[in-house]
């Protein structure tokens, strides 16, 4: 009888020649052996496939800065934003330029934040509905 990490150091071929003719004939004959054998390849496909997986997800620290560090991250940025565009509009209507000059610039200012609000739109959009997102080069 075979043992069972014998035969698993058959399947991961560091048997000698020898041995592993004498595995092979002793598979021939016992379905048990071959079942073993089969249970035991098929549990190696398994856990290189998890292992793979795994390397694809990334460190420990990947995982806490997807969980805390870009949230906190994003929530800073708008709201330093939102207080820097709150005083800017606010400096800005309180100036003492003529009302012509703060509507044209406000035009030209809101205009471009339309065009890119619309091109971040789409680009949101284009990334949920993307076939590639889950390929990794």
């Amino acid at each position: 009888m075979i043992p069972h990490d014998e035969l698993m150091r058959y399947l991961d071929g560091e048997l000698p020649p020898e041995r592993a003719r004498e595995v092979e004939r002793a598979m021939e004959t016992s379905t048990e052996l071959r079942r073993d054998f089969l249970l035991y390849g098929r549990m190696k496909t398994d856990l290189q496939a998890l292992g793979e997986q795994m390397e694809t997800h990334g460190t420990v620290w990947s995982s806490v800065s997807r969980a805390i560090v870009r949230p906190v991250g994003w929530i800073l940025f708008l709201v330093g934003t939102a207080i820097w565009l709150a005083y800017g509009i606010y400096a800005y209507l309180t100036s003492a330029e003529s009302l012509v000059e703060k509507l044209v610039t406000g035009g030209i200012a809101v205009g471009l934040a339309m065009l890119l609000l619309s091109a971040l739109l789409d680009r949101l959009q284009d990334l949920r509905s993307d076939p590639y997102r889950g390929i990794q080069q």
